[in-house]
């Protein structure tokens, strides 16, 4: 009856009346329908720096439209997950009106606008680093977000300012306006990196997002087999599936990412490429409880379109990190250049990742975990070529934002002055 339109509907009285001889039951309510209603004028209180706009988008009706609970509880959960507030409370007018239209009060507290934040990692191939954050959440009183990231490590720094729109003419669409520097100097190369792009990142459903936009980046790149600089423009692709748990600890479900990205280089020499990969994961709970995980992850990279010689360096695929072959060194995993011994990047690559988690009391757990795979100079993986492979374990403490992580991982193929004996990461959330 609620979703009907009858939102004052009750049940006054409930009888239950059991036959034996017939060998049935009969169950009768007394119903007080009262009026049915229409969406009336939505009621705010507890605004302060968010404007009425913003509260009207959020609300999945119109006025006049027959009252239906359920957008009432659509509104709630849609400004719950804006993170603009302590607390809400979305419920249609509890006293008595007259006419049919039917007010909706929206009660909140809000949060704070402005946020910093810091964090440390650490791995035996990049060193120490160090993330730095800051955020307001509510530029202009309609949830629109000015952020500023920076990420440095001893090898390589990057920083990030970032500019989105939510609800970007549709509902569920949001326009990423973002500058990205970077700078990172590995064995194979040092590149430095300034990108702008604009996004459009739309949600199809509960389960698929996707994204595309445009890209100017310019790269040089140094101490490579593809040295010099570069103007390129790319139009990034991207789909996301999934319905796994939980993002930083997921216990059940899956996750799929495929992401496309064409690029142009269009000044002198000019040649175009297309880059694509995929990242397939999921998660088998082996106990009730979900204290005993199997997680597994595949990926697959291709290159396609310029000469692997004309394609920049760091734009090429390395192997070797704490998300594809853990234990060996950063970014080594390449062939080498036969003249000068350079590590010189390829067109494709293939890598397979086994996990067996485990939690031991409230907050502790541990992994055992093997990584296997290797890169191709082809277009595509080759999948009768040597495998590289590496095994290590991990402690997990678990923490309300998700798991601490630290992994040791050993090489099993290890390589002469390439590859220590072992590597460490040590990070927030699970590996994958």
């Amino acid at each position: 009856l609620h979703q009907q339109g009858f939102a004052k509907a009750v049940i006054l009285h409930r009888e239950l009346l059991v036959d034996p001889e017939r060998e049935g039951a009969y169950l009768h309510l007394v119903l007080q329908m009262g009026e049915k209603y229409r969406f009336g004028d939505l009621r705010i209180q507890g605004r302060e720096r968010t404007n009425v706009g913003f509260f009207e988008e959020k609300a999945p009706w119109h006025p006049g439209d027959l009252y239906d609970p359920r957008l009432i509880q659509q509104a709630q959960d849609k400004l719950e997950l804006t993170g603009l507030f302590r607390s809400v409370r979305v419920a249609p007018a509890s006293e008595n009106v007259e006419g049919d239209l039917l007010p909706v009060d929206i009660v909140v507290s809000e949060a704070k606008q402005r946020s910093i934040a810091f964090g440390l990692n650490y791995t035996s191939a990049r060193g120490a680093g160090l993330t730095a954050e800051w955020e307001d959440r509510n530029i202009s009183g309609t949830g629109q977000r000015l952020g500023l990231r920076a990420d440095l490590w001893q090898s390589s720094q990057e920083i990030n300012l970032s500019y989105k729109i939510p609800e970007f003419y549709l509902p569920e669409q949001i326009l990423h306006w973002q500058l990205d520097y970077q700078h990172e100097s590995v064995k194979a190369y040092t590149e430095s990196t300034l990108a702008f792009s604009s996004t459009l990142e739309r949600r199809w459903s509960r389960r698929l997002t996707f994204s595309y936009g445009g890209m100017y980046q310019f790269l040089r790149s140094s101490r490579a087999e593809a040295s010099g600089t570069f103007d390129l423009l790319k139009t990034p692709l991207r789909f996301v599936w999934s319905d796994a748990d939980n993002l930083l600890d997921p216990t059940k479900g899956a996750h799929i990412q495929f992401k496309m990205i064409p690029s142009l280089q269009f000044c002198h020499p000019a040649f175009a490429y297309l880059t694509e990969t995929i990242t397939a994961s999921s998660y088998f709970p082996l106990s009730s409880n979900r204290r005993h995980i199997l997680a597994l992850k595949v990926q697959l990279g291709s290159i396609i379109g310029a000469s692997q010689h004309a394609i920049p360096t760091p734009e090429r695929f390395f192997a070797g990190s704490e998300s594809a072959l853990r234990g060996y060194h950063y970014e080594t995993v390449s062939p080498l250049e036969k003249e000068e011994n350079k590590l010189i990047g390829v067109r494709s690559f293939w890598t397979n990742s086994r996990e067996l988690r485990n939690r031991v009391g409230k907050d502790v757990g541990w992994v055992v975990f093997d990584d296997f795979g290797n890169v191709y100079k082809r277009s595509w993986p080759e999948f009768g070529n040597r495998i590289l492979q590496s095994t290590g374990l991990g402690i997990r403490y678990h923490t309300p934002i998700g798991p601490l992580r630290l992994d040791l991982a050993v090489p099993l193929n290890r390589r002469k002055k390439l590859d220590s004996m072992f590597e460490v990461y040590f990070s927030i959330g699970q590996s994958f």
